[in-house]
């Protein structure tokens, strides 16, 4: 008995992608991805109809998407971290108890007493700058938008669920950490979606035109967002 019945070649956005055929005598279609090979199992006769092709390039795209989306989290093993969009590689030196990388031409150093901080001490040089985009963003929008609020407090923790949460009625925007992996592009429409719950509290039709009305390219944005695209 062969392990596959047949190879076939896929190409999605562009790039082909092989995938081996396994014939059943099953009613049902099964696609799954085993060490990095695609596999589809699906009866002979229905092998070739649109619905199974359809099922098999959406089925592919979604594990590429799951195997491919970067990590939101500073990456120990190998020593980057992403900062603002830009992927920024660094060095830790045991002896002198330092962290060092470049940005924009510029050489950092954070005291760093041993490995066990290096996350500590990165967010640490990174949730000031984030908090500072964040608190510019929002009172550009209070004004923009004209909803004239004399305060909004702003707060960064470490969400898992949402990238920001506004708080109407205690004019508190909480926001995730992780934003500061993202370009500042992406960070501008979390703060305009945030801005409109102001006006439209849910996710209404009204609501998404306010949103395009302020950020034209928020789908873009959006999806780039919830697939850990840091930058455009």
């Amino acid at each position: 008995m062969p392990l596959f019945d047949k190879i076939i070649i896929r190409k999605i956005n562009g790039k082909d992608y092989f995938v081996k055929v396994i014939f059943t005598n099953n009613i049902n279609t099964y696609f799954k991805i085993q060490d990095n090979i695609f596999e589809l199992r699906v009866r002979k006769d229905l092998f070739e109809t649109k619905q199974v092709l359809d099922f098999l390039d959406s089925s592919i795209l979604l594990s590429l998407n799951k195997i491919e989306k970067p990590k939101l989290d500073i990456i120990e093993e190998e020593r980057y971290f992403y900062y603002f969009g830009k992927k920024i590689n660094y060095i830790f030196e045991k002896e002198q108890r330092q962290i060092y990388f470049k940005i924009d031409e510029k050489i950092v150093r954070l005291n760093c007493i041993n490995e066990d901080k290096i996350k500590g001490t990165i967010w640490n040089f990174l949730l000031p700058k984030l908090e500072k985009i964040l608190t510019d963003l929002v009172w550009k929008y209070n004004e923009k938008m004209e909803i004239h609020l004399k305060e909004i407090k702003i707060k960064i923790n470490i969400k898992k669920v949402a990238w920001g949460t506004n708080f109407i009625k205690k004019k508190l925007i909480t926001f995730a950490r992780s934003l500061a992996f993202f370009s500042p592009e992406i960070i501008n429409y979390v703060v305009v979606h945030e801005m409109c719950h102001f006006f439209h509290p849910n996710h209404s039709k009204k609501f998404w035109e306010m949103v395009q009305r302020f950020c034209p390219n928020y789908k873009e944005l959006k999806n780039n967002l919830n697939n850990n695209k840091f930058s455009l």
